[in-house]
């Protein structure tokens, strides 16, 4: 989903979590090809302003798998390389979450914020759980014995797919 304005509507991507369990092929000392699995969390932040009086703020956070595959270049020694990597990634969705509250005031006076959080059903009909999309990332991989390295990564994702739901609503129904 990509950060966009509609009238009483603001919509803004967020950061991502990740857990991974990377693979690595080496087709030489500078060149490779990285793979694996991950679970990652998309997160974005929905306001929609009803009138002056009742702001709704959300933070919907998409549960994905994805499966990444990237040409990776790196450079360094025995112990910590450097790397920089560019691919895509393909991914489905198995759960969403969204917390968030409503920000009331009334004649200027703040009258407080009433919040929740909540699981989302999932509709394969309604929502989109597929997403794919392009990477690029850059990192340092630390060895740590033998056989496991350490990473520590700064990737940008881009999503050729629309997180939202087909349907248009970026929120739950307002009760």
């Amino acid at each position: 989903m990509k950060g966009l304005q509609r009238e009483g509507r603001y919509e803004n991507p967020g950061h991502a979590f990740e857990v991974a369990v990377p693979v690595e092929y080496r087709i030489n000392e500078y060149v490779s090809i990285s793979s694996g699995i991950r679970y990652i969390g998309k997160s974005y932040q929905t306001i929609k302003y009803y009138d002056s009086s009742l702001i709704r703020d959300i933070r919907n956070v998409k549960h994905f798998f994805e499966l990444p595959l990237s040409l990776r270049i790196s450079y360094g020694n025995e112990k910590v390389r450097g790397f920089v990597s560019a691919g895509a990634y393909i991914g489905v969705r198995f759960l969403s979450t969204e917390m968030g509250g409503f920000n009331m005031t009334l004649f200027m006076q703040h009258l407080g914020m009433s919040n929740y959080w909540g699981v989302l059903d999932l509709n394969a009909n309604v929502d989109n759980l597929f997403d794919a999309g392009i990477l690029a990332e850059c990192g340092v991989a630390f060895k740590v014995n033998n056989a496991d390295e350490v990473y520590i990564t700064a990737r940008y994702q881009y999503s050729l797919t629309e997180l939202e739901e087909l349907s248009g609503r970026a929120y739950a129904p307002l009760y």
